[in-house]
């Protein structure tokens, strides 16, 4: 967390990810890159919405992975 510290000292806006939990809680490692995801659309980032992901997912993945993508997409919310 030093890294973290040390940026945020610097007024970096940081967001960390507990990628450990994340997979816990979702019961999966292959959809850690959607939560990531999720975590840039709502820093603000990337000019995107979570609907525009969710759109997308809806048409191009099989739909018994929807429910866990879009748990994974609303997984990070920031304060």
């Amino acid at each position: 967390m030093e890294m973290v510290d040390y940026l945020k000292s610097k007024n970096v806006r940081v967001i960390t990810v507990d990628s450990k939990k994340a997979i816990s809680d979702l019961g999966s490692a292959k959809i850690l890159n959607v939560v990531l995801l999720g975590a840039a659309i709502e820093s603000g980032i990337l000019d995107l919405t979570k609907d525009d992901i969710k759109e997308a997912i809806k048409e191009k993945v099989n739909p018994k992975f929807y429910d866990l993508n879009n748990q994974a997409i609303e997984y990070i919310k920031l304060n």
